[in-house]
Parts: structure tokens; sequence; C-alpha cells
């Protein structure tokens, strides 16, 4: 396995996988390696055609605050790896103006999109995509 890297979240009713209570921390844990892995992320590859990748986030782990959610330290080791394995990290707003020009992407676009507009997002997750120019 290439290590562990940002989580997918996955839904049951509505609500990520890591607050369910029907799903054991063994079990989550087998889900997200499975998915993190690299030969999902071959085959993930195969099956996107489109001109680029587009990678919703939410929440940002923030001790301070008493926030739970996605580890800063696995963002920028995922954005590191998305970096070492030629993927070009791009602003969602570049990805969308370059589709609007009707203009190819680079190969390999990956954007990041954070909705909500929460604290955590700004003062936790803003620093290190700004370090990796996305």
């Amino acid at each position: 396995m290439g290590g562990t890297y940002l989580r997918p979240m996955v839904f049951v009713r509505k609500r990520p996988i890591g607050r369910s209570k029907l799903i054991t921390p063994r079990v989550k844990r087998i889900i997200l390696t499975g998915a993190t892995s690299r030969p999902a992320s071959l085959a993930l590859r195969l099956l996107s055609g489109g001109p680029g990748s587009i990678l919703m986030l939410h929440r940002f782990t923030d001790h301070e605050r008493s926030v739970s959610g996605h580890d800063p330290h696995i963002l920028r080791a995922t954005l590191e790896r998305l970096r070492r394995e030629r993927y070009c990290l791009v602003s969602l707003e570049d990805m969308f103006l370059t589709l609007a020009r009707s203009e190819p992407l680079p190969p390999r676009a990956v954007a990041f999109t954070l909705d909500d507009g929460y604290a955590d997002q700004a003062e936790v997750a803003a620093p290190i995509f700004a370090e990796f120019e996305c």
C-alpha cells in the first residue's frame, strides 16, 4: 500500500462513514485503505476519461475549535503524492475558465473544492493549499 492519504467520504444514510455506529473502526479502516490504495488509484485513472478531476472536501481537524475532519497532515501528504505522480494541481477557477474558453486542461488536472466556508478551511487547509499553489 502507498500509505495514508485523504480519505474519501463514503456516505451511509447521508452521514459520513466515520460517524456511523453501524460500521466499526476496523471495517472503516479496511474500506478507506482499499479506496486510497495504489490499485484503486490506477483503476480510477483508467475509468476517468474526462478532462480533469474535482475533489470535494469538507471539514479539517482543528483541535483549538474541537472540530474533527480531514487530517491536515494527510492533506499535505496527498498533495505531495499528487505532485510526485505528476498530477497538475489547478484552482477550481482556472479549471472552469479554461473549460469555458473551450481550451484543453493540462493533462491530469486536479482541482479541490471546499464546501460551507468553515473557519477551519481558511485557517487550517488554505495555508496547505497555498504551499502547493492550488
